[in-house]
């Protein structure tokens, strides 16, 4: 095998039996790649409620989406991006 990184399921091991150094993890699971919100929650009016909605998406099969918003001025931007950057609240399921 080559070099450079390689699929790997999680757990698989080299010939040798020896985990990888150098792999890319693949696991299962939609990516949803727009998101606006969901069950009542909408990302434009409150973008803390990302997290409620990951955690719901997470249950329907989504391991990863792209939250999404509308144009509404930087303000709103910058109030996402800190909800984003301080990761989800104590008790939640998700990682960045």
């Amino acid at each position: 095998m080559g070099e450079g990184p390689q699929l790997w399921a999680e757990g698989s091991r080299d010939a040798n039996n020896s985990a990888r150094d150098n792999r890319v993890i693949v696991g299962g699971g939609y990516c949803d790649l727009q998101v606006n919100g969901g069950w009542g929650h909408h990302f434009s009016e409150d973008p803390a409620t990302i997290w409620n909605v990951a955690e719901r998406l997470l249950a329907h099969g989504a391991t990863m989406f792209l939250p999404t918003l509308i144009s509404d001025g930087f303000g709103l931007l910058d109030e996402a991006l800190d909800v984003l950057a301080a990761g989800p609240p104590e008790g939640r399921v998700g990682r960045q």
